[in-house]
Formats: C-alpha cells, sequence, structure tokens
C-alpha cells in the first residue's frame, strides 16, 4: 500500500517530489508482479487506486492526487473544510487492512510525507500495536519543505514518529528535500 499526505503542509514542490518517488517506485524499483493499492490522505484517507499491477493505472491515479480536498493555505477562509489536518496514523492504521488483503505473500506500506499529525484519533502507540499485530513492513519516506515550509515556516520532518512507525518492522525513514535526495533516498528504501 502506498499513502500519500496530500494536506496543507505538504506544499507544491513536496508534492512533486512524492509524485516523482512514487513513479520512481512503480516503474523502476518494484517487480512487475507486485500489486498495488494507492490511497491519499490528510484528515482522512481516499483510495485513490484499488488494487492493480498495472503501472499505467496507478500513475494515473496518482495524477489525481493533487484534486482530492485539501487544507486552507494562508490567506484562505478560515472554516475549515471536513478534510482538515493531517492524520498520519490514522492513515497508516486504515492502511494495514488494506495490506493484509493484498494477494502477495510479503506485505508492506509505504507512507510518504512530512509526518507532522495534527489530526489523528488513534495515538502512536495503538499504531505500533496494530503494526506489530499485522506483521505488514512498514517504510516512511519523509519529504522535508525545506525553507518553504508549512505556512512560510520552515516546519521540517517529523523523524521520531515516522522512525516509531517504521523501526520495529524492520522498516526505514529516509528523508529527502526536494529532487536532489529523491534517487538516493529511495533506493534507500
Amino acid at each position: 500500500a502506498i499513502l500519500l499526505d496530500v494536506s496543507g503542509s505538504m506544499n507544491e514542490e513536496q508534492l512533486t517530489t512524492a509524485e516523482l518517488a512514487i513513479n520512481h517506485f512503480i516503474y523502476d524499483l518494484l517487480d512487475k508482479d507486485d500489486e498495488l493499492v494507492l490511497m491519499t490522505f490528510a484528515g482522512r484517507s481516499r483510495i485513490l487506486q484499488q488494487w492493480a499491477r498495472d503501472r499505467e493505472k496507478l500513475s494515473q491515479a496518482l495524477a489525481r492526487a493533487k484534486d482530492g480536498p485539501r487544507e486552507p493555505t494562508a490567506g484562505a477562509p478560515s472554516v475549515p473544510p471536513p478534510n482538515y489536518g493531517t492524520a498520519v496514523y490514522d492513515a497508516v492504521h486504515t492502511s494495514l487492512g488494506f495490506a493484509a488483503k493484498g494477494t502477495n505473500r510479503k506485505k508492506a506500506v509505504l507512507v510518504i510525507t512530512d509526518g507532522i499529525d495534527t489530526a489523528s484519533r488513534r495515538t502512536i502507540k495503538q499504531v505500533q500495536e496494530a503494526i506489530r499485530a499485522s506483521e505488514v513492513l512498514v517504510y516512511a519516506l519523509g519529504v522535508d519543505p525545506g525553507a518553504s515550509g508549512f505556512f512560510g515556516h520552515d516546519s521540517g520532518v517529523n523523524t521520531d514518529a515516522l522512525r516509531k512507525l517504521t523501526d520495529d518492522t524492520g522498516g526505514r525513514t529516509p528523508v529527502v528535500e526536494g529532487l536532489k535526495d529523491l534517487v538516493k533516498g529511495t533506493a534507500r528504501l
């Protein structure tokens, strides 16, 4: 399962980097027989593409990722949309059930995010317990906003939280800033 953070804290450069990373995974790094489900999340999760092996179908679904509801940006109306916030932990928890339904023996979740959770109902400890019970490998690719950050501030990547999700399963959490580290970061995963 691939989870893409489309919340307001992910700026356009981060989303472009994430999209390139996902395409690099599905076309260059994963086996052609690997089956994938593609989800986006902000305040709640949304499935963009059900299980598929067809890389073109997955790439087309990925191109629609930015079309979903996003948090307001600076200067936008103050009334939050129903998908306000970033629920990283809830998205990972939800994806575990989808990953378990995959046909391949080995199952993994890749979450691409800045790791800043503002809206999950589940705690990180609850998600860690669910991960252990599922035996699904969890990987994360932290996408650093660099100097542009959320609402113009340098918010960085919450690597501590992401590593709490990945380390118990043997997964990794590389961090990339824009395109310069993308190939190395995805190769490490």
